[in-house]
């Protein structure tokens, strides 16, 4: 199963599980990371959020616009 890697205020590293029918927000907040804000409830619009991808899998993912 993929994961994504959450690094929480204090620097404490976490690896999640994903899963496909949820958004990274509520698989965040489920795994009980309660740095998340999600003032937005997940649209991506408050800036609370931030995603750091790793230069190796920049390739994977469709250009942004």
């Amino acid at each position: 199963m993929p994961k994504v890697y959450v690094t929480d205020r204090a620097g404490l590293e976490k690896a999640i599980d994903i899963r496909p029918d949820l958004t990274l927000m509520q698989i965040i907040t489920d795994a009980g990371m309660n740095d998340l804000l999600a003032l937005c409830g997940g649209v991506c619009s408050c800036g609370t959020c931030h995603v750091h991808v790793d230069a190796n899998f920049m390739p994977a993912l469709p250009p942004m616009h």
